[in-house]
């Protein structure tokens, strides 16, 4: 037992705090009761590992929370969107991504939104900002802004193909970005494709 609290109470405590809630948890515990182990679970820990255990069975088992966190992080650069991340519906994490996602699709098309304006949006320091962005979706606020910027454009230039009712120039415009020819570095960086080839 952990002096003061017991290691489900600091569990509790750390995933209510939103600016430490997306550090992952690991239970080292005696308890071999369901019960323990659900409750645990319920509050969002990320591992619990039974005593005894060995030390490499727990080298596995961490290596595997941060594969898992990796690999969605992954997803969520493809996809841009929370449900691609393997959080809880309920928890203060999930809860922060929506309100990013809302101020990132009210504010992408505006040229001068940038990290400080997020910050001021959602309220929040631009440090604990940014080390939440990191942890969760595994970008900066910046890289953030660039890539849901590109998504859109990206999505703008498949419903243009066809009926070419906007440019390269205008899609750039559009999703926020001030200088075409940047945009295009940017678009061919991340898609490894030009704006003007896609829209072909």
């Amino acid at each position: 037992m952990m002096p003061v609290m017991d290691g489900l109470e600091l569990s509790r405590r750390v995933k209510e705090d939103l600016s430490i809630s997306h550090i992952p948890i690991l239970i080292l515990t005696a308890k071999v009761s369901d019960e323990a182990r659900l409750d645990s679970f319920r509050i969002g820990v990320d591992e619990y590992l039974q005593k005894p255990f060995s030390e490499e069975l727990l080298l596995v088992r961490i290596q595997n929370i941060f594969n898992v966190r990796r690999q969605s992080q992954q997803q969520f650069d493809q996809q841009m969107t929370p449900s691609s991340l393997n959080i809880d519906k309920d928890s203060r994490d999930s809860k922060f991504l929506n309100s990013v996602m809302e101020v990132i699709e009210c504010n992408y098309g505006n040229p001068d939104f940038d990290v400080e304006s997020f910050a001021t949006a959602m309220n929040m320091s631009k440090t604990l900002l940014n080390q939440k962005l990191q942890s969760l979706v595994g970008q900066s606020i910046a890289k953030f802004v660039s890539n849901y910027r590109l998504k859109k454009a990206q999505a703008l230039i498949q419903v243009n193909k066809n009926s070419k009712n906007m440019n390269v120039s205008e899609i750039a415009y559009e999703v926020g970005f001030n200088d075409p020819k940047y945009f295009s570095r940017c678009y061919l960086k991340k898609y490894g494709v030009l704006p003007s080839t896609s829209l072909e």
